[in-house]
């Protein structure tokens, strides 16, 4: 009724009612701002997550940019330096050993570089009959002086202390004849040369130069007591003397060759 006052027992009701909504009200707040807490703070976890894996993938890709630098680097080092110089002479042992250089006296480096061989080099082709034969020497040279060899693009200059890997051998294909295959390589790059036998050098009727190359091919056999007939189509060469022996051997006619006259 309108204007009734309200019993002390309605009252106590009517407040109680009043402070358990106010109270509910209260939790639901709570509740709210901690979850909402608790999303900001997964919010700020994810977040530096990202930023750590952002920062783990902008150093691999720097790290892929410098491989990349790299391998553009050493594959245009053999595609453009290690380009083929290619020589015409009479004695092409001599003149590939020659990019060894002198000291200041005139005195050639060939006797001490070939000292530094590691390893005799035997054929490689046909494929059915490896082995057949030997034809030169490789190994790892450290420069007394600076070397500069080579023209054009297969032009390199090495500096004094490099260790230099070489390789010096006797090849053979249709269209070069006979030749030598020499190459050097250290920092900065490779130079590669072909050392063709001069054509005079042939014998009358021998069309491409097969029997100069079967000639000299039995002479480096015979300067290391290798066997033909024995190691043709052998998956590893066997020496009739010690393979340490049959490397002194070569090492020795190949210094003889670059230190002797032309012939």
């Amino acid at each position: 009724m309108e204007g009734e006052m309200l019993g002390v027992e309605e009252v106590v009701i009517l407040v109680a009612k009043i402070v358990k909504a106010e109270e509910g009200q209260t939790e639901t707040e709570v509740a709210l701002e901690e979850e909402m807490k608790a999303t900001q703070e997964e919010m700020v976890t994810v977040e530096i997550k990202v930023t750590a894996e952002m920062k783990v993938i902008k150093q691999m890709k720097a790290v892929m940019k410098v491989k990349r630098s790299l391998f553009s680097n050493f594959l245009g080092d053999r595609l453009v330096k290690r380009a083929e110089e290619v020589l015409s002479t009479i004695n092409p042992l001599k003149d590939a050993l020659s990019n060894f250089g002198a000291d200041k006296q005139g005195k050639s480096f060939i006797s001490s570089a070939m000292d530094s061989a590691e390893g005799i080099i035997t054929n490689k082709f046909p494929k059915d009959k490896p082995n057949s034969f030997v034809t030169g020497l490789e190994g790892h040279y450290t420069l007394a002086k600076k070397l500069t060899i080579g023209t054009a693009e297969n032009k390199q200059t090495f500096q004094s202390g490099t260790r230099l890997y070489w390789a010096v051998r006797w090849d053979y294909d249709p269209v070069k004849g006979p030749h030598v295959n020499a190459m050097f390589s250290g920092k900065p790059g490779t130079c590669k040369f072909a050392y063709n036998l001069d054509k005079s050098k042939f014998l009358e009727g021998d069309e491409g130069g097969k029997k100069a190359m079967l000639d000299i091919a039995q002479d480096l056999n015979k300067q290391c007591k290798y066997s033909m007939a024995k190691n043709m189509g052998k998956d590893k060469p066997e020496w009739d003397t010690t393979e340490e022996q049959a490397m002194e051997d070569l090492k020795n006619h190949f210094k003889t060759v670059g230190d002797g006259p032309c012939t």
